[in-house]
């Protein structure tokens, strides 16, 4: 009977315990969120220009909260924000202004705007990942040519506790500082820096020479972008601009290329700009990282693709080579040797037959290079080197830029190569777009390739030279973009 009513008296403790607190309301702690920056030993010099730094009074106040038994911790984090990202961004421009109104900002060369991914910024209670943290920051200088969104994002260690989450090594600090790193290599890429000091009165910085600042050509399909209001949330880009080529002569406008195609894919083709990757001078493995190898087509872009769902868009300038002893067609890697893209190139038919696996609901593939090796291999005539060309899977839209035995041309007068001037121009333009204001795949390509306003006129009277696009796949009757 004693042993009874000590075990009843232990139960009846038991239920107090859990039980009382629920009786009582909870009280709310607000939790210290630490700021310690340190060095950012990726960014090396400072980039010549001033940043305007804006937080909005909602992300200054953006907050998360966490239930315990007696307890709800709020955590601060918005207010923490501009003094994280003021003191790592100063590691990056020569000058950075945290402003509180969009107002006069005709005299910074960049403006900076964070906000917190509210469904991915979390803080649990107990057990896993205590914390995540991410920012997407949205970038623009002041002429609007430039408008980009990086995106950075850390979760704390299972079991760190809240202090290990917000201490010293600091889950606000780092989304920062990550997004801060890829911000610099964004700016500091040499055309892009050299558009942004244009007619800045100040020195220019070691990155950019005084003649690259003059030189820089601004095409109009790099101003006056068209927005509309298309939305395409699950849609994945893949944007590869290859310039810098180690063993083979400069791709001039690769890079130009690519990010011009992709500032048309946020403005009017409806793509979120995190859904965007680009490949700047891809090597051999960011061609397997993205597209797989043989026999493993998991890569990132498969892993990125929601079923049924999303659209994929990859675009590519830089070389293309034909195999010298397997006439198969190969993407060149920065690094690659021509004599040798057998073993250094990544192949063209591995690459459809792989992207063919993805299940995207459509993909366009988009290329502005040339495969007949005219303008990588020396002394090797291109009329014999025409590349055995894969066969597009059903949902596959394939737009070349020239057929396999011709070259692909630059458009030095627009600083675009010329056939992604005229794709973006017809984008630009809305040319063939009928009434309904709907381009489809038949316009887009039709404008294009058109004999007297397009690609194989313009080769011609520029270059002495015959270019014609290609188009293959279910491309009739799709609709490319709406106005």
């Amino acid at each position: 009977m004693a042993a009874m009513k000590r075990l009843s008296a232990g139960l009846c403790f038991i239920l107090i315990i859990f039980c009382l607190p629920s009786c009582f309301p909870k009280h709310e702690i607000a939790m210290p969120i630490f700021s310690q920056v340190g060095v950012i030993p990726d960014v090396t010099n400072k980039l010549p220009l001033e940043a305007a730094l804006y937080i909005s009074d909602a992300t200054r106040g953006f907050s998360r909260t966490a239930q315990t038994q007696l307890f709800i911790h709020k955590f601060l984090l918005g207010e923490k924000l501009d003094d994280v990202t003021y003191r790592v961004f100063s590691q990056v421009f020569d000058k950075v202004t945290v402003i509180s109104e969009k107002r006069d900002l005709g005299r910074f060369d960049i403006l900076i705007e964070p906000t917190f991914l509210e469904d991915k910024t979390t803080v649990a209670a107990t057990g896993g990942t205590l914390a995540a943290v991410a920012l997407n920051f949205h970038i623009q200088d002041r002429s609007g040519i430039i408008s980009r969104e990086v995106v950075a994002e850390e979760k704390s260690s299972p079991g760190a506790g809240y202090y290990g989450a917000f201490g010293p090594s600091t889950l606000l600090t780092r989304p920062v500082e990550t997004a801060a790193v890829k911000i610099w290599r964004m700016l500091g890429e040499r055309q892009t820096l050299a558009v942004l000091m244009r007619g800045k009165p100040q020195a220019v910085a070691s990155t950019v020479t005084k003649s690259d600042v003059e030189s820089e050509l601004l095409s109009d399909v790099d101003v006056n972008v068209p927005r509309t209001a298309m939305s395409r949330p699950a849609a994945i880009a893949v944007l590869i601009g290859n310039r810098d080529y180690r063993n083979a002569k400069k791709v001039d406008f690769a890079l130009s290329d690519a990010h011009a195609v992709g500032r048309y894919l946020t403005s009017a083709l409806g793509f979120k700009e995190g859904n965007i990757f680009y490949l700047d001078n891809a090597t051999k493995g960011d061609f397997e990282l993205f597209f797989g190898i043989k026999g493993n087509c998991h890569g990132r872009l498969y892993n990125t693709v929601k079923t049924n769902e999303s659209e994929v868009f990859i675009f590519y300038s830089g070389h293309g080579a034909p195999g010298l002893k397997d006439r198969r067609g190969y993407f060149v890697p920065v690094e690659a040797d021509p004599q040798y893209i057998e073993l250094g190139g990544y192949p063209l038919d591995l690459f459809y037959e792989n992207i063919a696996q993805i299940p995207a609901r459509l993909i366009t593939v988009v290329t502005d290079a040339c495969f007949s090796g005219a303008d990588i291999y020396e002394g090797i005539s291109p009329m014999v080197m025409e590349i055995e060309k894969p066969q597009p899977a059903r949902n596959i839209i394939i737009v070349s830029s020239s057929t396999g035995r011709q070259v692909s041309s630059w458009y030095n007068e627009k600083g675009h190569g010329l056939f992604t001037y005229y794709f973006l121009k017809t984008m630009q333009e809305g040319a063939g777009a009928g009434k309904d204001r709907v381009l489809t795949f038949d316009e887009l390509f039709r404008r294009v390739s058109d004999q007297t306003e397009g690609v194989p006129y313009f080769a011609r009277r520029l270059h002495g030279v015959e270019q014609t696009p290609t188009i293959e796949g279910p491309y009739r009757g799709e609709v490319f973009l709406r106005y």
